[in-house]
């Protein structure tokens, strides 16, 4: 949209929607890890779909963060090419109009797990990154607060349809990203790397529940001989198996937001029987997957 046609709005310096400008929530648990080496700025190589490991998430576009002049809530992004040209993010707007006398919202539909799940197919299709970590944003009033809540979702699929009945009784059809999800206390995920001296077994966003890899086949986790390696043409000193296999993205949300996407996820994991959600929890996980089913739980997010 046009600036001029928008009211109440500003542009502050501030971090952009789904950002997280203190990283030192991640620095117990991601090892080697500080503000430049997040940062996609200071590492480029972090942006390109050849990169394995942790990072953090970004807008296509990107750009200064446009929030209200009321009470200062992030709403889009604010072109620095173009002064006059704003993007919205949908799922924090209403639209209003009046159908049959009715009021009727336009973005009824749209929430923080529908923008979840397009970023997450987004990630997929462009990136090959199949693990979210979804923090609750720490309190920026609190001084080097850090998140206490964290919603692990790992995809299953990301080209599912779903029907869903509507208000109305008619089923609405949406596409959907199958996933599972998983809420972890922070903290304790913090301590617990503290105490591990092994940080893949416990590490969130390595997504090894159950003590076992969800990304790659055991024969390229971790070569054990030289000789075991195999050798790839065009590519001498194999640097390709000695980079992290592992991928992951790291996004913060508000308390609301992320209370919403929780409940979101809550809500829809019970369209999935129990016998359902445990049997695809345990296969994924494989050893360990029947203690680990008792939190896991089978999810979608519509969009």
């Amino acid at each position: 949209m046009n600036k001029h046609d928008l009211l109440n709005i500003c542009i502050l310096a501030i971090d952009g929607y789904g950002e997280n400008a203190d990283t030192s929530v991640l620095q117990n648990v991601h090892e080697n890890t500080n503000a430049n080496t997040n940062d996609e700025t200071h590492n480029p190589e972090k942006a390109t779909v050849s990169y394995r490991g942790d990072r953090e998430w970004r807008d296509t576009v990107g750009g200064a963060t446009l929030t209200c002049s009321q009470c200062c809530a992030t709403l889009g992004f604010a072109s620095v090419v173009e002064p006059d040209s704003c993007r919205l993010l949908k799922h924090k707007l209403q639209a209003f109009s009046m159908d049959n006398g009715k009021r009727k919202d336009h973005f009824e539909h749209l929430s923080s797990g529908s923008f979840v799940g397009k970023e997450i197919v987004r990630y997929s299709e462009s990136q090959a990154v199949f693990t979210f970590a979804v923090y609750d944003h720490p309190n920026e009033s609190v001084p080097n607060e850090k998140a206490e809540r964290c919603l692990l979702i790992k995809v299953l699929s990301w080209s599912s349809l779903m029907a869903i009945k509507a208000s109305a009784g008619d089923l609405c059809f949406r596409r959907a990203v199958k996933v599972i999800y998983e809420e972890q206390d922070a903290a304790l995920m913090r301590s617990t790397n503290d105490a591990d001296a092994d940080r893949d077994a416990s590490d969130p966003a390595l997504f090894q529940w159950g003590g076992i890899d969800l990304c790659c086949p055991p024969n390229m986790q971790k070569p054990s001989k030289v000789e075991d390696q195999p050798i790839l043409e065009g590519n001498d000193d194999n640097s390709l198996l000695k980079s992290s296999t592992k991928a992951s993205v790291n996004i913060y949300l508000a308390h609301d937001e992320w209370d919403e996407l929780r409940d979101i996820l809550q809500c829809q994991s019970k369209y999935f029987s129990e016998a359902t959600s445990r049997a695809t929890v345990m296969m994924k996980f494989g050893v360990g997957g029947e203690s680990q089913a008792n939190k896991a739980r089978l999810s979608f997010l519509s969009f």
